[in-house]
């Protein structure tokens, strides 16, 4: 039970397996059995994939916004990324249009610099950044549930 510590009262957005896996790795080696077993629930459509990224942000939050963790830094810096984001947007949003041209290529670039097919770097290219956007969306609900939180208390 002390390995579960969430920056949430609300369970739901908690990352419930990092704290967790992380103590039992630390005392143990983990093994899954050959036998194991899951299914895989793509996002087909737009509208379910970025409501998961937002809630996959808020989690990523929870489980990584402590110091000491392999991506605090990541969780860390994407506060002042994001914000420069947004504001770039509404101050240049020609800019703003051109930046995420470009991030587009270049992600779609490193996809297929790193063996992925054609569709599925194009696809990805397409995707980093209202993936990116909506991640972003959901860390910065993470620190709003965990602000409310430490206000109440």
């Amino acid at each position: 039970a002390t390995s579960f510590a969430s920056h949430y009262d609300d369970l739901r957005f908690s990352s419930d397996d990092t704290h967790m896996l992380r103590a039992i790795a630390g005392r143990d080696r983990i093994h899954i059995s050959p036998h194991f077993a899951s299914w895989y629930r793509n996002r087909e459509a737009l509208g379910p994939f970025l409501r998961h990224a937002v809630h996959r942000g808020t989690t990523f939050y929870d489980g990584f916004f402590r110091p000491g963790t392999r991506f605090f830094p990541v969780a860390a810096a994407s506060f002042p990324a994001s914000a420069v984001g947004v504001s770039l947007a509404l101050a240049r949003p020609r800019a703003a249009l051109g930046a995420v041209a470009g991030l587009s290529v270049l992600g779609a670039g490193f996809a297929r610099h790193r063996g992925r097919p054609r569709e599925e770097a194009a696809a990805f290219g397409a995707l980093l950044v209202p993936f990116s956007t909506a991640f972003s969306i959901g860390i910065w609900r993470g620190a709003w549930l965990a602000a409310s939180v430490r206000r109440r208390a």
